[in-house]
C-alpha cells in the first residue's frame, strides 16, 4: 500500500489542471493513478470523462463508461435540453 492518498498525490494537481483547460495534461497526469489507486478508479475516471466532455471528445467519454461498467460501476448520466 502507497504512504501517498491519492488526493494527496493526484487529485488536487489535477483539479489544478482542469481549472486551467489543461485537459490533455489532466488525462496524462492521472492515467498512472488507475495502477496505482485502483481503489479510487470511479473517481479517477469522473475526472476524465469531464476532460474529455471539456474537449468535446464524447466517444471517448463512452469509452471511460463502458470500461467502467465492464468493472461494476455506474455512472449517472445527465441530459440537459
Amino acid at each position: 500500500m502507497s504512504d501517498t492518498s491519492y488526493i494527496k498525490k493526484y487529485d488536487k494537481k489535477a483539479d489544478e489542471l482542469f481549472g486551467a483547460g489543461k485537459y490533455s495534461e489532466t488525462i496524462a497526469f492521472l492515467q498512472p493513478a488507475f495502477e496505482e489507486f485502483p481503489e479510487e478508479y470511479f473517481d479517477i475516471a469522473s475526472h476524465i470523462m469531464m476532460c474529455y466532455r471539456e474537449m468535446g471528445l464524447i466517444e471517448k467519454c463512452l469509452d471511460v463508461i463502458e470500461d467502467g461498467l465492464r468493472q461494476g460501476y455506474f455512472f449517472a448520466l445527465q441530459w440537459k435540453s
